[in-house]
């Protein structure tokens, strides 16, 4: 009788950790008083080489409702990066809270939005009293190697043609970095 209710809950134990896991749970942002939702359908991630040893990764976020537009970029940026080198790109994420970029310093990270009408990004000016931070950091060895993450931030967004027009936003995103080295 003990070796029918331990195979039985071996069984039990068995099929429980062979479940596959749920997609996470969708994410959501704020943007004049709007609630969108974004999931893990990217659009597209890349990186972006820019001359002079900076490093910026972006990641494409499309709305759940749409499939396309609002469109949503989150950016991590850093000026002194060595090389693109899995180490070195392992070594770039960290979780905890991050600046955002500026005019002329791209350390840190950025959010642009977009809809249908307006593109808006939180790196044209001052971020002063806004908040990003990266919650978990997954990396993920394949081909290509990519970093999945999971970030809440609250910040300002100033319009494309005239930084004095800036609105707050804030969220919570899943996205993923892929590496280019």
């Amino acid at each position: 009788m003990k070796t029918t209710y331990f195979l039985l809950l071996l069984a039990g134990i068995t099929l429980v950790s062979c479940t596959p896991e749920d997609p996470p749970a969708p994410k959501t942002v704020t943007f004049q008083g709007n609630t969108y939702e974004f999931s893990l359908n990217y659009q597209s991630s890349n990186n972006v080489n820019v001359p002079g040893n900076i490093q910026v990764y972006y990641s494409n976020l499309l709305s759940t409702s749409t499939g396309t537009l609002p469109f949503l970029g989150i950016g991590y940026g850093f000026n002194t990066f060595a090389d693109s080198s899995l180490e070195n790109f392992n070594g770039f994420f960290t979780t905890g809270s991050k600046p955002y970029q500026t005019p002329g310093n791209l350390n840190g990270a950025f959010v642009n939005f977009s809809t249908a009408t307006d593109t808006y990004s939180s790196n044209m000016a001052s971020q002063n009293g806004s908040t990003f931070h990266f919650t978990s950091l997954h990396f993920h060895d394949g081909n290509p190697d990519y970093m999945d993450y999971s970030a809440d931030f609250s910040c300002k967004v100033y319009d494309w043609t005239d930084t004095t027009i800036f609105y707050p936003i804030s969220g919570s995103v899943n996205g993923k970095f892929v590496a280019a080295y």
